[in-house]
């Protein structure tokens, strides 16, 4: 998958991770990042067919 137009704006630090977080066989994209006041985090939800969904109200648990 291919992200184009992508832009983090105000992010000082960010990083990026891809991963199945749902099983269902695609790629998922969680971003993290700061500007040094406020800590962000976006999921985005791969939905098969090379465009992404911002989840935004993810129930998220950690291991």
């Amino acid at each position: 998958m291919e992200l184009t137009g992508f832009v983090l704006e105000g992010l000082l630090s960010n990083s990026a991770i891809w991963g199945d977080y749902d099983n269902n066989g695609t790629l998922n994209l969680f971003i993290v990042g700061d500007n040094y006041s406020t800590n962000y985090s976006w999921l985005y939800n791969n939905n098969g067919n090379n465009t992404i969904t911002k989840i935004t109200n993810p129930i998220l648990i950690m291991v």
